[in-house]
C-alpha cells in the first residue's frame, strides 16, 4: 500500500480497513511516538499518548476533511491530547503575567537554531529541560513551521503570550547552553 496516498488511507480507515490503518501507522507511528516523547519525557506516557492518538484517528477518520496534510492532522490530534494531559495534571498554566517580559520581535527559525547550536546532543539536553509548554511551542515553530498566529489559534492563546513563551524558551536555552 505504499503507492496509496494518505488521504486515500484515511478514507479506507473510515470504512474499517485495518490494512490501511497498518499502512498509516507504519508511515507515521515513529513520528507520533517521537513527538510525544519529546514533549512528555516519559517513555510509558509517550507510548500511551501515541496509542490514544491512533485510537482517536480511527474514531475520527470519517470526519477528516482534506484541507491540510494527513500528517499535520495526525500531529494536531497528538498535540491536542498532550495539551489535555498537561492541563489535567496542572502542568499547563494559561494565565501568565506577560507585562514583565520584554518580547523579542525576531522570529525563531530552524536555520538560526541549527547555525547557533551545531552540537545536537547538547541541544537535546537543553531542550529536555524546557517547560512542557515551551517545548510544544518551539516544536510548532521549528518542526511544523507554524506562524505565531497559527500557534495562538491552535493553542487558544494570545499571540502576545506565544511570543512571550518563545522569548522565555530562547532565554532559557541560552542560559542552559552556557551551563552545559
Amino acid at each position: 500500500m505504499n503507492d496509496v496516498t494518505d488521504h486515500e488511507l484515511i478514507k479506507r480507515i473510515a470504512h474499517g480497513d485495518s490494512k490501511s490503518f497498518e499502512s498509516l501507522l507504519d508511515r507515521y507511528g515513529d513520528l507520533v511516538y517521537g513527538c510525544s516523547l519529546k514533549l512528555i519525557k516519559d517513555k510509558q506516557k509517550a507510548e500511551d499518548m501515541a496509542q490514544e492518538t491512533w485510537l482517536k484517528i480511527i474514531k475520527n477518520a470519517n470526519s477528516y476533511s482534506p484541507m491540510g496534510s494527513v500528517k499535520s492532522w495526525i500531529l494536531q490530534i497528538n498535540r491536542n491530547l498532550i495539551i489535555d494531559e498537561f492541563r489535567s495534571q496542572n502542568k499547563w498554566n494559561q494565565s501568565e503575567d506577560i507585562n514583565e517580559v520584554e518580547i523579542s520581535d525576531v522570529a525563531l527559525n530552524s536555520d538560526e537554531v541549527l547555525a547557533d547550536y551545531e552540537d545536537k546532543e547538547k541541544l537535546k539536553k537543553v531542550f529536555i529541560d524546557l517547560e512542557p509548554r515551551e517545548k510544544l511551542v518551539l516544536t510548532m515553530v521549528l518542526v511544523e513551521e507554524l506562524s505565531h498566529a497559527e500557534i495562538a489559534q491552535k493553542l487558544n492563546l494570545s499571540i502576545t503570550l506565544i511570543k512571550t513563551i518563545i522569548f522565555r524558551a530562547k532565554k532559557s536555552i541560552k542560559e542552559k547552553w552556557r551551563a552545559v
